[in-house]
C-alpha cells in the first residue's frame, strides 16, 4: 500500500475553524534519525493512541515494521521511533481511539484530527480530537522530537 505523501486535512472542520486540521500527517524523516513520542495527556474515558507508518522499516522497542499502533494504556508515556528503511524520506501518522464500540481502532472521522503546534526547540505538538458533535482537541496531546540523527546529518524533523 502507498502512503499519502503529503498531509490530508479534514477539509470540513478546516473551512469550520479557519485553520489546518489534519487527519493524517506527513513528516519528512531521514533513515537512521530516531524520532520521541510523547504522550502528554489524554481527556477521554476512551482508549486513545496513535498511528505510524512509513514507506520501508521502523523499529519501536526492538520490534520493525512499516506500521505501528501505539496505545496511551500500554505503551510508556514517551518511546523512540527509528527510521530504520525509508523510501520516500516520510513519516507518516495520526489519532487513533477506540470507543469501545467493537469496532477496534476508530480513526480519521468526521470531526477528528490534530492541530499542529511547531515549538521553539523544534519539537511538534500535537492536540487531537476523536468523535463528537463538537470536536475537542484534548482527547490526545502528544508531542514528536528529533532525538538522534543519522551520521552526517544535522537537525531536527522539517514542518
Amino acid at each position: 500500500m502507498r502512503l499519502p505523501s503529503q498531509p490530508v486535512l479534514n477539509d470540513e472542520l478546516t473551512a469550520a475553524l479557519g485553520k489546518s486540521v489534519i487527519k493524517l500527517e506527513v513528516i519528512p524523516v531521514r533513515e537512521g534519525e530516531t524520532l520521541r513520542v510523547t504522550f502528554q495527556s489524554t481527556a477521554s474515558t476512551w482508549r486513545q493512541g496513535l498511528w505510524l507508518g512509513v514507506n520501508g522499516d521502523l523499529e519501536i522497542d526492538g520490534v520493525r515494521g512499516d506500521q505501528f499502533e501505539v496505545w496511551t494504556d500500554n505503551a510508556p508515556p514517551s518511546f523512540e521511533a527509528k527510521v530504520v528503511r525509508t523510501e520516500d524520506g516520510l513519516l507518516r501518522l495520526y489519532n487513533i481511539w477506540d470507543s469501545g464500540r467493537g469496532r477496534r481502532r476508530e480513526s480519521q472521522s468526521a470531526t477528528s484530527g490534530m492541530l499542529k503546534e511547531v515549538r521553539n526547540d523544534g519539537a511538534i505538538l500535537y492536540r487531537s480530537s476523536d468523535i463528537g458533535v463538537q470536536p475537542r482537541f484534548d482527547k490526545l496531546v502528544f508531542r514528536v522530537e528529533s532525538v538522534g540523527q543519522p551520521a552526517g546529518s544535522a537537525g531536527g524533523p522539517s514542518h
